[in-house]
């Protein structure tokens, strides 16, 4: 996660897997809550065409089309003007199969990557809190513990679901 899908039965499986090894940490007096996990790569770029790179049943790759095609509404000339995929298309179409490469122009990167990042972030956000919550109801849902470097989609996504939200501030200053 978040290279897949979060919002599985799949996924879903794994959280509860997951947790179940954690069932003693429940009763524990001095326990807070639960991190949903500790510098998770929310890379916003790399995730969006990662997903345009999947195969033609990936739901990531369904919703970064839906937003593509929001975007140029079919017009792949202005989608090949600011995006560079291999194979090269000859329809709009042709953008559901598979792509070798799939990058930005240099100097572009479209708002549909902070769109695109909110929903793959609310997706997971909602369903791993969802267990969490369905696992133990009575601790808090600490979400991540982002790293120096957060995406404002992931933080507002993550606010609607989780009780606190944290990052690390390291500065690297000399002391």
């Amino acid at each position: 996660v978040p290279w897949v899908d979060p919002d599985t039965a799949a996924a879903r499986a794994a959280y509860q897997k997951e947790l179940s090894a954690w069932t003693a940490a429940r009763a524990d007096a001095r326990m807070l809550g639960w991190f949903t996990d500790n510098g998770l790569g929310w890379w916003d770029e790399t995730l969006f065409l990662s997903a345009l790179k999947q195969g033609p049943k990936s739901s990531l790759k369904a919703k970064a089309l839906d937003l593509v095609n929001a975007e140029y509404r079919g017009d792949l000339r202005r989608f090949l003007a600011d995006f560079e995929v291999d194979p090269l298309p000859k329809t709009f179409d042709d953008l559901r199969g598979t792509l070798k490469r799939a990058d930005f122009r240099p100097g572009f990167r479209p708002l549909m990557v902070e769109r695109y990042l909110e929903w793959l972030a609310d997706r997971y956000y909602r369903a791993v809190t969802g267990e969490i919550r369905k696992f133990d109801s009575g601790h808090l849902v600490l979400g991540d513990r982002y790293q120096g470097y957060y995406s404002q989609p992931v933080v507002i996504a993550a606010g609607r679901y989780v009780d606190v939200v944290s990052a690390d501030y390291n500065t690297f200053a000399p002391q």
